[in-house]
């Protein structure tokens, strides 16, 4: 991906994996997760034999939280291990598993605004700088800080309709108002919100966007 003189700066280069995972019991789910997480990391510590260096994993994964405590801690987990005995070099990154920094909690992508099913995932190797636009996930705090920067969000419809038709914000309504109102469009439209990520290039101040719904 190139963007406004990019003769000044390298493009990106990554694959992108599109993935709708399996929607039945969290067990299932989650150990499809793993499984694919977990073969990517390691395309990326093959690098040498893979035709792109990084890869983006986009898309519907059903990642749910209905015990809250319990997957928290065992997604932080599998994060935080992904890329032990990895060479340094290796990131793996989820901005949506992380509070944005502007925001007070996190980004919900399903029109009920209760779930956070899609999810963008980086994994890549910053060797001799050349990934250097891709955030890693000690840089998501300073998400959205530089107009020029990386950041990440959601194209909340959900809200933009209730405002728009009923006059009021979505979480202002009762469950039952909510669910009706959500009735209205969620088959017509969609039932997932699009998310999106942008990225820096530098040092040139541009950018430009990958997404997922």
């Amino acid at each position: 991906i190139k963007g406004k003189d990019d003769a000044s700066h390298k493009p990106y280069q990554f694959m992108a994996i599109n993935a709708h995972l399996i929607f039945g019991t969290s067990s299932d789910r989650w150990r499809e997760f793993e499984a694919l997480v977990n073969w990517i990391r390691d395309r990326v510590v093959q690098q040498d034999k893979m035709y792109y260096p990084n890869y983006v994993l986009l898309g519907d994964l059903n990642l749910d939280y209905d015990n809250p405590g319990r997957d928290f801690a065992k997604m932080e987990s599998l994060m935080k291990g992904i890329d032990v005995g990895t060479p340094d070099e290796i990131h793996v990154n989820f901005p949506f598993l992380d509070v944005h920094p502007n925001e007070s909690e996190h980004f919900t992508s399903n029109v009920k605004l209760s779930q956070r099913y899609d999810q963008i995932g980086l994994f890549f190797c910053d060797t001799d700088g050349e990934c250097v636009g891709f955030p890693t996930h000690a840089e998501n705090k300073y998400m959205g800080k530089d107009d020029n920067g990386p950041d990440y969000g959601v194209f909340n419809f959900t809200e933009l309709f209730a405002k728009a038709v009923e006059g009021m914000s979505f979480k202002d309504m009762s469950k039952v108002q909510g669910t009706a109102f959500v009735r209205r469009f969620e088959h017509e439209v969609s039932d997932h919100m699009p998310i999106w990520l942008r990225l820096s290039l530098t040092p040139t101040p541009t950018s430009t966007s990958v997404g997922a719904e």
